[in-house]
């Protein structure tokens, strides 16, 4: 097991991640204060000041490696981070023996930083050399980030971003998880097994759900129309974003009442059975169709 140990509840996240991408398949654990770790093979201990930062290393109880770096902590806080994690890696590749091909990125898009530079007018060199010397990341790996950026920025450069729309698509079982990535998902191999229940889970609690397929929808009409043994009967709705704003009956029926009662005693109402049904029920039907029932109705009316 390994422990982090740290003084403060400040980047803790960002020092887990890259402690866990160098010992991939290892418990550890994060513990705040003078909590003791003794049951722990390996301890990192993160010491902040207000302007340093020191980090130790103990393997079974003993100080094997220890180092600091000075920061402006509350000056600025990214590059106090960058610090820190420049400061982390290079103990951890020294204390290992491995580089890691993304350098001390965890929890980012690495193409999110060569993108922003280019915004910024940076010429594609300068924007590699800053990410192998702020990073870490290797040459093979800075390439391929400052690649796509270009390949994004060409595309993107014709969207309106004040008009426009931008999509995330989450993607929850990848052929294999990359080393800096933070997002919810699992390697396929593993979970290759489960893939057809999660995706059955996602319909029925997602896409096969009213709120999906008709609760954010445009506005559209729908029209029905049905013979029974009392008469024609034709429904005519107007529904938007889920809700009937306009409805007309029509039909060779009769009613003690018109029908034009009935029609707008479904307006407001959402455009989906569970509403629909106990509305029907409520109502004098018989006044305003005779010999009709809600059953009757109810599939004139929606899905």
């Amino acid at each position: 097991m390994i422990q982090l140990q740290l003084n403060k509840r400040d980047f803790e996240y960002d020092i887990y991640s890259l402690i866990k991408s160098f010992y991939p398949g290892k418990d550890v654990t994060v513990v705040y204060g003078e909590e003791d770790g003794t049951d722990a093979e390996l301890k990192i201990s993160v010491f902040y000041e207000e302007n340093q930062i020191t980090i130790s290393v103990f393997e079974d109880g003993a100080l094997v490696l220890t180092d600091s770096v000075s920061v402006c902590y509350e000056e600025n806080r990214k590059e106090t981070k960058n610090a820190l994690k420049r400061l982390a890696y290079e103990m951890l590749r020294n204390l290992t023996g491995t580089e890691l091909p993304w350098g001390d990125l965890t929890g980012i898009r690495p193409t999110k930083i060569p993108m922003a530079l280019l915004e910024q007018g940076w010429k594609n060199a300068d924007i590699a050399a800053y990410m192998r010397d702020t990073y870490f990341t290797s040459r093979e790996k800075t390439a391929l980030a400052v690649m796509i950026a270009n390949r994004e920025r060409h595309i993107l450069k014709d969207l309106n971003y004040e008009n426009g729309y931008s999509l995330y698509v989450g993607i929850p079982f990848c052929p294999s998880i990359c080393l800096y990535c933070s997002f919810s998902s699992s390697p396929l191999k593993v979970w290759k097994n489960r893939v057809d229940d999660y995706l059955d889970a996602l319909c029925r609690e997602k896409y096969q759900t009213w709120d999906w397929n008709f609760g954010a929808a445009p506005q559209y009409a729908w029209t029905r129309a049905a013979k029974f043994p009392y008469g024609l009967v034709e429904v005519h709705l107007d529904v938007d974003r889920g809700s009937i704003r306009a409805a007309a009956l029509y039909g060779d029926y009769f009613g003690r009442l018109d029908s034009a009662g009935l029609a707008q005693a479904l307006v407001g109402l959402p455009h989906r059975r569970e509403a629909l049904l106990p509305a029907l029920q409520a109502l004098p039907l018989e006044d305003y169709i005779a010999g009709s029932t809600a059953e009757d109705l109810l599939p004139l009316l929606c899905p």
